[in-house]
């Protein structure tokens, strides 16, 4: 029989292989193990997780029993909420601690340490707080913060001397405050928030978080700084010895760089707390004291309305109030008259004298009548020291102490008027009335600063303009007339970063200047405003180098001392704000 062939291929079918059993089981072996990791840490996250949620719940709701006994003055109750306190961090330490093994996972670690970090800096902060009250709580009867007390009840004089011994007795424990604080903010230095999300659904993060710590850093750093100072409070104060000061009152009716026009001067003596005048008069007759005339500086000479000699009452040129202060006991040695030793010079202005007058009654200085009722003729108090001012932090009282540790202190408290250093931009804009009456009491102050991005350089657009809405003064003294508004001269001098580049001042009535000066570039001009009328200027100039490099944006307005609701506004970008300025400002941008 022949061979029979199709037409068909051979087809292997190879039999089973026990090697796909092997490799499917060790699959689902990781798999499962893999799932088993994966519930695993889910439980050792979640239940943590779950734990410290509580916790911070309960630590959220005594926080917030410490502030509300805090703010009512309630020292006992007060005490007893901080100790509730400092048990739930310490339970929410430990439950955040469990989660400790998180920090050897790449990012999700360092989110960890911070919360740690965090509950640390909370519990350190508290700790500063007990502190405190435990230094103030055996002085609280004393002090009025409990009940009545003889302190509410005795006499002005008594509450004085009370409240020097009470500071004496409570400053050997600001170090240990301090410290504490310290402590706060070494923890808090340790978080990066820059890394976190800007907003978790619609509520900010980042920007909330960095200005918490901000916030937190300049109070603490504040107090810190300010140790020397709080430490030589009762010998400012003369709990030992008695101290004299020299205080300056100036006019901001008639603006100056310091504040105001400087129309009187005294001598107080400080006893224990208790202020007695030793003596007090027109600042006129210490100029007609000095021994020899002064030939007057040039700013004087080209501003100031016939006037050649170099007076005492015209020597506040400087805006920083320490400088300005060096010139005027410059000129002070060279008058025949004694003032005795004094331990520093305080300058009020209208706003602290009016409070001073409200509080105290009517006064007389240099033969004047010091009141706080008000002149029909002006609408203003019949002496023009005028607006209540309660804070130093408005720059309407100044200090000079002669004492180092005292001055570096009073310095850190931003109370010495002193013109600072900033790393970022800055502006400071002084305004000086060289012969305008007392005008400054009617001019409003409006200040417009834009910034534009302009060949990869930050340029800035200054817009000043001053008006004066009242009519003018009738200067017929022999009437009965009160001259206070006439034609403002006003010298301007604005202060920006060193290395700024002016591109354009326009506006002024005469030549601009450009120099430096107290570590800044200076543009300086000169304008006159009339009754019912108004001026302008418009400064355009490019920041260094130096500012346009740092990120984020940040910039430092300082306050002239003396003025009062100058408005200003700020724009960058999208950014806009408009404020009134009452004290030095900072503002950060993202």
């Amino acid at each position: 029989m022949g061979n029979f062939k199709l037409g068909f291929k051979k087809v292997y079918f190879p039999a089973r292989s026990h090697g796909i059993n092997k490799y499917l089981r060790r699959f689902l072996f990781v798999l499962a193990l893999f799932f088993s990791i994966i519930f695993t840490l889910v439980l050792a996250i979640y239940f943590p997780v779950r734990g410290i949620s509580k916790d911070f719940q309960t630590v959220k709701t005594s926080a917030q029993a410490v502030y509300t006994a805090g703010k009512n003055q309630d020292l006992q109750d007060l005490e007893t909420r901080i100790g509730i306190l400092k048990k739930d961090l310490v339970t929410l330490e430990s439950s955040v601690v469990r989660l400790n093994w998180l920090s050897l996972i790449p990012y999700i670690g360092s989110y960890q340490s911070d919360s740690l970090h965090l509950v640390k800096a909370a519990y350190f902060s508290l700790e500063a707080m007990e502190e405190s009250v435990n230094t103030i709580t055996p002085y609280a009867d004393l002090l009025g913060l409990k009940g009545q007390s003889k302190f509410v009840s005795g006499s002005a004089d008594e509450r004085i001397k009370t409240a020097v011994e009470t500071i004496d007795k409570i400053v050997p424990n600001i170090d240990k405050i301090a410290e504490k604080l310290q402590s706060a903010q070494k923890e808090l230095d340790y978080p990066d928030f820059n890394r976190y999300p800007e907003k978790l659904g619609n509520q900010k993060v980042r920007e909330r978080l960095l200005q918490g710590k901000d916030l937190f850093n300049s109070t603490a750093t504040l107090f810190v700084n300010a140790r020397p100072l709080l430490k030589k409070l009762p010998q400012i104060l003369g709990n030992q010895e008695s101290q004299r000061y020299l205080i300056l009152f100036q006019n901001d009716a008639e603006l100056r760089a310091t504040g105001g026009f400087m129309t009187a001067f005294a001598i107080f003596q400080i006893d224990k707390g208790k202020i007695t005048v030793e003596r007090s008069d027109d600042i006129y007759k210490l100029d007609e004291a000095k021994k020899r005339q002064f030939p007057a500086p040039e700013k004087i000479l080209t501003y100031h309305k016939d006037v050649k000699n170099y007076q005492l009452r015209d020597s506040n040129l400087s805006p920083d109030f320490v400088n300005s202060m060096g010139e005027f006991e410059r000129l002070l040695s060279e008058a025949d008259v004694d003032l005795g030793n004094y331990q520093g010079i305080i300058a009020f202005d209208t706003q602290v004298l009016v409070s001073t007058v409200n509080i105290l009654g009517e006064f007389i200085i240099a033969g004047r009548q010091f009141s706080s009722e008000t002149d029909k003729r002006c609408d203003c108090p019949k002496v023009i020291f005028q607006m209540f001012i309660t804070s130093a932090n408005e720059k309407h009282i100044l200090f000079y102490f002669k004492d180092p540790s005292a001055q570096q202190g009073i310095e850190s408290l931003n109370f010495a008027g002193r013109i600072k250093e900033f790393d970022g931009d800055y502006l400071h804009i002084n305004n000086v009335n060289f012969a305008g009456a007392k005008s400054n009491l009617f001019v409003e102050n409006f200040v417009k600063q834009e910034i534009n991005v302009e060949n990869g350089d930050l340029v800035k657009t200054l817009t000043l303009t001053y008006k004066n809405p009242a009519p003018a003064s009738n200067c017929n003294l022999e009437a009965g007339q009160l001259c206070l508004n006439g034609i403002l001269r006003n010298w301007i001098r604005i202060y920006v970063p060193k290395g700024s580049t002016l591109i354009d001042f326009a506006g002024s009535e005469k030549p601009s200047l450009v120099y430096d000066e107290l570590g800044k570039t200076v543009f300086e001009g000169f304008i006159t405003v009339k009754p019912q009328g108004s001026s302008e200027v418009k400064v355009k100039y490019r920041l260094p180098t130096q500012v346009n490099n740092k990120k984020p944006y940040s910039i430092l307005i300082q306050k002239q001392p003396g003025t009062d609701n100058d408005e200003f506004e700020f724009k960058f970008n999208k950014f806009q704000d408009k404020f009134i300025l009452e004290t030095d400002k900072i503002i950060s941008l993202t």
